[in-house]
């Protein structure tokens, strides 16, 4: 079972654990060493569609929990921080479409932003599903859309390859339009569907294949460093759809995040089994 004290020793390894404004936070420090422009959902890692909808497979050991469980907010001091949370999703973000500039924007959905029976709470309050959370311009990353079914690898220490550069992000932002097709499966879960499936497809001329999950717990990779990360991890046996010449993602399976089950009352004294009764 995922609580605090798990992300704690799991997380402890690769980052800072810290009270910022009486919140429990962790800070990447992995990840910030290697570029201090960091942001999640960013680097070492891709887009894969789901059952869930959009899942976002990240390459750092580590991502199991972060990038599934959780919230992110950019502190002025520390830089991006994340929130525990203990219910698992495809991928904790936001998006924006900016069609004059050909753009996918996303950005990490904050603290206070909770799925709950279908729909949206922020902070104790429900909110439509066209609420922006107040994510500004600058916590969003946008990709072209012939580049939105990349990897996303670290090109030269700071730069990135194909995301608006964050001196343009103000203008594209401005020319966005929220999509976020959000809802629940049958299990209750969040759906993260982004833009839409059939949307992305027309968008960027990509035939997009569902991906199955293999359910796992959400435990760091043997194949984590806790120093440096200027490099991605090898994937996990499993880890995600192979890519063939050409470009396109062929279907396999993802590891999908465990999902604790939900708690139920226990007796009041444990049940005993009773012994087999002598013919």
């Amino acid at each position: 079972m995922v609580n605090q004290a798990y992300f704690q020793a799991q997380l402890a390894p690769y980052g800072t654990w810290m009270q910022v404004g009486g919140v429990l936070c962790w800070r990447p420090d992995s990840a910030l060493r290697a570029n201090p422009d960091w942001r999640p959902y960013y680097d070492l890692g891709r887009w894969v569609y789901t059952e869930n909808g959009w899942f976002w497979q990240s390459d750092y050991g580590w991502g199991d929990i972060p990038f599934h469980y959780g919230r992110w907010f950019r502190d002025p001091v520390q830089g991006w921080l994340w929130v525990p949370d203990y219910t698992w999703g495809p991928a904790w973000v936001c998006w924006r479409q900016a069609e004059a500039d050909a753009c996918i924007g996303w950005a990490p959905l904050p603290p206070g932003a909770v799925f709950i029976d279908g729909g949206w709470m922020y902070h104790g309050a429900r909110v439509a599903v066209g609420f922006d959370f107040g994510l500004g311009a600058g916590v969003f990353v946008f990709m072209g859309y012939d580049h939105f079914h990349d990897g996303f690898f670290r090109m030269r220490g700071r730069e990135y390859a194909f995301h608006v550069h964050p001196d343009r992000v103000h203008a594209f932002y401005g020319r966005s339009v929220l999509r976020n097709e959000f809802h629940a499966d049958a299990h209750g879960r969040l759906v993260n569907e982004g833009l839409g499936r059939e949307r992305v497809e027309r968008l960027t001329n990509h035939k997009v294949e569902a991906v199955h999950f293999e359910e796992r717990h959400p435990a760091v990779r043997a194949d984590a460093k806790p120093t440096g990360g200027a490099g991605p991890a090898k994937p996990a046996a499993g880890a995600g759809p192979a890519k063939p010449a050409g470009g396109a993602a062929a279907p396999a399976s993802v590891n999908k995040v465990y999902r604790p089950p939900v708690a139920t009352a226990k007796p009041a004294t444990p049940a005993r089994t009773a012994a087999p009764q002598k013919k």
